[in-house]
């Protein structure tokens, strides 16, 4: 079996994401320990890499997300990146053994990550096919419709603030979770379809870079179901939730 050794992840005091092989902090990235899986809304969803608690971080593992997205300041060389593809390659064919989708859909995103892992797929499988446009983010507007209709009194100072916030942001622009709370993350469905597929799916793998709650996967899950209501539905992250 290859050999590798980054295991954990280092960030420096100047925002700069290493790997470590002598600890497990923020992020296991060696192969040994990972793939992790877990049932979430009848789906089967596989992690890459796993994200662990921290006592000195809010968001465990997601300086390695902001760093490959070069966001919030957080940088990675090229030689760090290759020493997590090595790691990845093992896990993704742990992933993947016999296993072929028919088609893989990245969830929208400006920064690619997850389109990039959905070419990594269709590169291991050595077929299927990518579908970049089958999903679309709902509008700021689309949303606040969405939410006009929800009614929750233990979560109602959430959804009026978020409402108000929504009324004074651009309704046509993408509408993002980011700032949403959690309690109110399971209410919203901020993916919605925008493009069809037209020969027969048996098996679909949606991907995303990390999960969270969930409700942009059981979002996407949603939709696919609606156009595919026979077909397996998986999915694939290369992050964890934070265990």
């Amino acid at each position: 079996m290859e050999q590798t050794k980054p295991v954990g992840i280092n960030v420096g005091v100047d925002k700069k994401v290493s790997v470590d092989s002598n600890h497990e902090h923020l992020v296991v990235t060696g192969h040994e320990k990972n793939p992790t899986v877990t049932n979430f809304e009848d789906m089967h969803v596989s992690f890459v890499f796993r994200r662990v608690k921290s006592k000195s971080r809010a968001n465990d593992g997601n300086p390695l997300i902001y760093a490959l997205k070069n966001l919030q300041g957080y940088t990675i060389t090229s030689k760090e990146i290759s020493n997590l593809v090595r790691n990845f390659r093992i896990v993704l064919r742990k992933i993947l053994s016999g296993i072929h989708y028919d088609i893989i859909v990245p969830m929208p995103s400006r920064h690619g990550i997850s389109l990039i892992l959905a070419k990594r797929v269709v590169r291991h499988q050595k077929g299927g096919m990518v579908v970049t446009n089958f999903l679309r983010k709902k509008t700021n507007g689309e949303v606040l419709a969405d939410l006009t209709r929800i009614h929750s009194t233990k979560h109602h100072r959430d959804l009026v603030a978020l409402r108000k916030k929504l009324e004074k942001d651009v309704a046509k622009h993408p509408f993002s979770m980011k700032d949403v709370t959690t309690q109110l993350r399971p209410m919203i469905h901020p993916l919605t379809i925008n493009r069809v597929a037209t020969s027969r799916i048996n098996k679909v793998l949606l991907v995303d870079d990390l999960m969270s709650s969930g409700a942009t996967l059981k979002s996407a899950y949603d939709v696919v179901k609606t156009v595919y209501p026979d077909a397996e539905i998986d999915a694939l992250c290369l992050l964890s939730p934070v265990r």
